[in-house]
């Protein structure tokens, strides 16, 4: 995941940056919690959407879980406010780790960071 976001240069259009799954409506799903450090260009993000997904679908894993149905599409959340405090906390709330134990994963397995961050889905 580290080198699809590099190739792809999320860390230069954003200030902070995580992939984690998530359920909704039934549907599993991957999504990209970002905060831009600009002004977002929706198409832009919308065109980094897409490429991510493509570049997963490179993973025997994934597309085999995509064409069964077991995951959905790749989504980007543009989160908003203090967004490195929510991430921290909801890690702590939902896997009951202390805080100052929390690492920062670029990956995290912790679900649903959408019910306690502040922003939307593209």
């Amino acid at each position: 995941m580290k080198s699809i976001l590099e190739e792809l240069e999320v860390p230069s259009i954003s200030e902070f940056y995580f992939v984690a799954p998530n359920r909704s409506e039934g549907q599993y799903f991957y999504a990209l919690y970002m905060k831009t450090a600009a002004p977002a260009d929706l198409k832009e993000l919308k065109r980094l959407q897409v490429s991510i997904e493509e570049k997963l679908r490179e993973n025997y894993h994934y597309r085999y879980a995509r064409h069964l149905k077991q995951l959905a599409g790749f989504r980007i959340y543009l989160m908003n406010g203090d967004c490195e405090r929510a991430y921290y906390d909801t890690i702590e709330e939902k896997e009951g780790i202390r805080l100052g134990d929390i690492k920062y994963l670029l990956l995290n397995r912790t679900l649903n960071f959408y019910e306690s961050i502040e922003g939307c889905f593209l």
